[in-house]
């Protein structure tokens, strides 16, 4: 993943209303998304950017039940 093409999509994305752990699972996601990497690569690449706090917890496990819950509930 290009550092520039990262910032741009992390500068890019904006969900107002989330809370802060949940936005930076769903930039994460974006993120990871974009540039078919894992979740782990992107939120690894994220937290080197800053845009993710190192000391933020970020699981596969959590992220799958959130995408679970949207699906079933949206």
């Amino acid at each position: 993943m290009p550092v520039s093409m990262v910032r741009m999509v992390a500068e890019n994305f904006k969900r107002p209303g989330l809370q802060q752990i949940f936005y930076h699972y769903a930039l994460a996601e974006e993120v990871a998304s974009i540039f078919n990497v894992s979740f782990e690569a992107a939120g690894y690449r994220l937290k080197q950017l800053g845009y993710i706090p190192q000391e933020a917890h970020l699981s596969t496990d959590i992220l799958n039940m959130i995408s679970f819950d949207l699906a079933c509930n949206y």
